[in-house]
């Protein structure tokens, strides 16, 4: 069974990870965490002190992560309009 421990460990790497601007391994980390947690109840206990685990919080650092990567690759959202005219008859 998963512990509190190695699921902060994989968070951690995931944040060295992202801090050095390796995105791939940060959300690669962050996986690990989430599959981690699957097998967590809800409330766990970590260092005496009782915690309340949030996996949410894993998907909303998993969607900043991939806006940072999608940034760092120069990708641009565009949209392309078709405006359908009729040909000009005047050549």
């Amino acid at each position: 069974m998963a512990t509190m421990a190695e699921v902060s460990a994989k968070v951690a790497l995931a944040v060295t990870a992202n801090e050095a601007g390796n995105f791939d391994s940060a959300l690669t980390y962050l996986r690990s965490a989430k599959m981690l947690l699957a097998v967590l109840p809800s409330r766990s206990a970590k260092e005496g002190e009782e915690v309340e685990i949030q996996a949410n919080a894993i998907d909303s650092m998993f969607a900043e992560i991939r806006r940072a990567q999608t940034a760092s690759a120069g990708l641009r959202s565009t949209e392309i309009v078709y405006k359908n005219t009729p040909p000009n008859d005047d050549y």
